[in-house]
Formats: structure tokens, C-alpha cells, sequence
């Protein structure tokens, strides 16, 4: 017995420290600089077709963030929206996709993700990020319940916040 809870203690110890190494961009990429997010996940009542009796349910699904960027002084930074993309003060802007994903450490927050930039448009901060980290979030699950045929189309804005760390050559 002993050695059972010693064992899921180390497991829940070692939880977060595995979920940031399984997001680790690769060698060569160093963090440039990061950015803290507050702002909403945007979510919608969408209706959803299942087997092949084509049953419907209705699901709430992520339609994007809208989120302010902070320096790390606190200073108006960019924004954070759909695509997903991120666009400074200074004119730059990078999308993204999605390649790697763990659960966050804290309870009910959206999980942790890297990202691949895979386009960038204007000159200035974000001209040499090639990946983006998002970490210490809170908030931002999508709602419990509440969708259904009623609310088809509705759109539920949840807070988060989250740091963006951003990594380059």
C-alpha cells in the first residue's frame, strides 16, 4: 500500500515538469521573448451529426481567442485572435498551427500547447519566431452544458489568461 501512494505522489509531482518537457520546442530554438494574454476563448453552440443514424447532439466548440498582450512590464503589446495569429503594436504578425498539446496543471484551465509558426506579414518582433509556447493558463474551458437546439449559433465568452513564450533561431 505504501508503495502505491508513494509512487502516485511522484506521479503528480512530476505531472507539470512532463507536460512542459512534451511541449519543448526543438534544439536550436531559444525563447526570444514572451507575452501574458488576458482576454476570452470564444465558443459556439454548434449542432453535431453522429453514427450513421445521423442522431444530432449539440456541443459547445472553439471559435477562437480574443486576447490582449502584455509585455512583461504590463505594456500594450498586440493582440491574440483567431487563426490562431498574434499581431504586435509594431506591425508584425505570425499564424500558427498546432503540434503538441498537454493538460494543464491547474484545474478547469485550457491546456498547454506548442505551436509552429507557419506564416508571418509585417516587419518587427515576430519576424524570427519559428514556434510558439502557451503555458500558465487559467480559465478558458468551454462551458458546462447549456447547448442545445435552443442555442444553436450562440456564442459563450469564456476569460483565460495564459503566457505566450516565443521561440526563435
Amino acid at each position: 500500500m505504501g508503495r502505491f501512494y508513494a509512487a502516485a505522489l511522484m506521479l503528480l509531482i512530476a505531472w507539470p515538469a512532463a507536460g512542459q518537457d512534451a511541449l519543448t520546442p526543438p534544439p536550436g530554438a531559444r525563447k526570444l521573448f514572451e507575452a501574458r494574454a488576458a482576454g476570452v476563448q470564444v465558443y459556439v453552440c454548434q449542432e453535431k451529426r453522429a453514427g450513421e443514424e445521423g442522431q444530432t447532439s449539440f456541443a459547445w466548440e472553439l471559435a477562437g481567442p480574443d486576447a490582449a498582450l502584455f509585455s512583461e512590464d504590463g505594456l500594450p503589446l498586440g493582440r491574440h485572435a483567431k487563426g490562431p495569429s498574434w499581431t504586435l503594436n509594431d506591425g508584425s504578425s505570425v499564424t500558427a498551427q498546432l503540434i503538441a498539446k498537454a493538460p494543464a496543471p491547474a484545474p478547469g484551465a485550457i491546456p498547454w500547447l506548442l505551436l509552429k509558426v507557419t506564416a508571418h506579414e509585417g516587419k518587427g518582433r515576430l519576424d524570427g519566431v519559428s514556434f510558439i509556447r502557451r503555458v500558465e493558463t487559467s480559465g478558458g474551458m468551454a462551458p458546462d452544458g447549456g447547448c442545445g437546439a435552443s442555442r444553436r449559433g450562440e456564442t459563450e465568452r469564456v476569460p483565460y489568461t495564459a503566457v505566450y513564450q516565443f521561440y526563435g533561431p
